[in-house]
């Protein structure tokens, strides 16, 4: 048994040493299902339903009759806070801006329908939207101060930005029930995803006893736009351990 627990030993060490960083996190815009919003999106060892498509693909060979899963159009609420936007380096010293944003938009629908093929057997076509984002936003930052010896002026800047964009996911699933407690299933999405996005900065100083007399002044602005195609394969596993451990692995390539 000695033997047996070294290779135990090594086969951790390395899998420590050799593995990339990870994050638990959830990087969607939305839950996308009933149960991923009853369960914080922390559902891929145990669904079995039409979100297993996107969750983990394995769930689907659990699946006991044909489904349709519609997420039906909801509004959400979405509070964004960053401090410090921008920061600009003046003779007076640094200058900077918070950036709020607050923003009410509608939650796409996700919709799967899934084929019960054979005991242990079933497939899933689906649409998810796992982004979208259309907000716009502007911050304003003035300072007063000596930016040259003697001078006392007023600086003023302004940014705002417009975004819209959106990433759609179409796909046909497979989920198999290998035994009682072991499931593997795969997912294969074709992805469209549009981007449009306009920025605008401008800044400038002015004279304290003389506001119309500019000593500088800059603006900039850019606009750009994006149409991209691509595919993605998921992967997943879902392993009953005990009755009360359950296990699943996903791996998804590069969208």
């Amino acid at each position: 048994m000695a033997p047996r627990h070294g290779l135990w030993v090594v086969g951790a060490v390395l899998v420590v040493g050799l593995a990339s960083p990870a994050w638990a996190s959830n990087d969607d815009s939305f839950l996308l299902g009933d149960d991923a919003a009853l369960s914080a999106g922390a559902l891929s060892p145990i669904t079995s339903t039409g979100e297993a498509a996107w969750y983990n693909p394995a769930g689907l060979g659990a699946a006991k009759r044909d489904t349709v899963n519609v997420s039906a159009t909801g509004f959400m609420l979405r509070k964004r806070r960053i401090s410090p936007f921008l920061s600009t380096v003046l003779p007076i010293g640094t200058v900077e801006s918070e950036l709020d944003s607050v923003e009410i938009l509608s939650v796409p629908t996700a919709l799967v329908i899934g084929r019960r093929v054979r005991d242990g057997l079933s497939l899933a076509l689906s649409v998810f939207v796992p982004e979208q984002e259309q907000f716009q936003v502007r911050t304003d930052v003035v300072a007063d101060g000596a930016i040259l010896p003697g001078v006392v002026a007023r600086y003023t800047q302004h940014y705002e930005q417009a975004t819209h964009a959106a990433r759609y996911h179409v796909g046909l699933s497979a989920g198999w029930q290998v035994s009682d407690e072991l499931r593997l299933g795969a997912t294969l999405f074709g992805i469209y995803r549009t981007e449009k996005v306009s920025d605008t900065l401008w800044g400038g100083a002015t004279l304290s006893d003389a506001p119309d007399a500019f000593l500088g002044f800059g603006i900039g602005s850019s606009y750009r736009e994006q149409q991209v195609f691509g595919t993605q394969l998921v992967l997943g596993m879902q392993w009953d351990a005990t009755p009360h451990l359950h296990v699943s692995t996903v791996l998804r390539s590069p969208g």
